[in-house]
């Protein structure tokens, strides 16, 4: 709900899918295209299977396009800022930063800051 601020950041014609593994949570927080009740490894271990039987895309979602755009204008972390580290907390920018230098190049990571992000 926060994260699509009530819905409102998905288009109407967007084609949405859900996978839960409670089947009274599907569609709760949005109207839901696709609902499939199940532990979400094993769905999406199933989707990867069945679309590579359909000649889906094996290397991933990135085209070389994307991958070249994002190596000339994804260094966020050279956009300027107050670091506004203070009173024991660190700014989120200036964790980013020092996780860049410590984590591998090939990684994923997830920031969740919930409703506070908006």
């Amino acid at each position: 709900m926060w994260t699509t601020r009530h819905g409102r950041l998905i288009s109407s014609s967007a084609t949405v899918a859900q996978v839960d593994l409670e089947r009274t949570q599907l569609g709760v927080n949005r109207p839901v295209s696709i609902a499939v009740c199940g532990e979400l490894a094993a769905v999406a271990a199933a989707c990867t299977e069945r679309l590579a039987l359909r000649g889906g895309p094996a290397s991933g979602w990135r085209t070389p396009e994307l991958a070249a755009r994002i190596a000339a204008e994804g260094r966020w972390r050279t956009v300027s800022f107050a670091d506004e580290t203070a009173g024991g907390r660190i700014d989120p920018r200036t964790l980013s930063i020092a996780l860049d230098d410590l984590l591998p190049a090939e990684r994923t990571v997830v920031i969740d800051s919930g409703n506070f992000m908006g």
